[in-house]
């Protein structure tokens, strides 16, 4: 395990590599979160409201849909969006504003469970709950501001 990190409230892109963004493809409960190039820079579908909880977790929500997944977490467990807030912790990690999204309170079945992406080949590329690594870069999303 890995320390938490601390991250400012605000609108954010997450996003691998900086060329794909975790998109909420629309409004509805249960839509699958994926991953998609960056349509405009301000496309509200691609900005995520960072919020730290009074726990030191966080809520990522994008137009009062949360990040998350039905029932209890497990491996594979798709990520979708849900209007109701799903609480996350962040690991800091190797490069630069780059953050493990990190299910609260694992491990599970002794192991930690983090948001990545799917290796289901289909377009566009989905994501779920993954055995955390903290050593694999390619886990880690980057956070980058939104500036006004």
């Amino acid at each position: 395990m890995t320390s938490q990190s601390t991250l400012a409230d605000g609108l954010y892109t997450i996003s691998k590599n900086q060329t794909t963004l975790a998109t909420l493809q629309s409004v509805q409960p249960g839509t699958d979160i994926v991953l998609l190039p960056s349509s405009a820079h301000e496309a509200p579908d691609q900005r995520w409201e960072i919020k730290r909880t009074s726990k030191g977790t966080y809520t990522i929500t994008n137009q009062e849909i949360s990040l998350s997944y039905e029932g209890e977490p497990e491996r594979r467990k798709r990520i979708r969006g849900y209007p109701d807030d799903r609480e996350w912790s962040l690991y800091k990690a190797a490069d630069p504003f780059s953050y493990h999204v990190v299910v609260p309170g694992g491990p599970i079945d002794g192991q930690e469970l983090a948001f990545d992406v799917s290796p289901l080949r289909i377009f566009p590329p989905l994501t779920d709950l993954n055995y955390l690594n903290v050593e694999d870069q390619k886990q880690a999303w980057v956070f980058t501001r939104e500036e006004f």
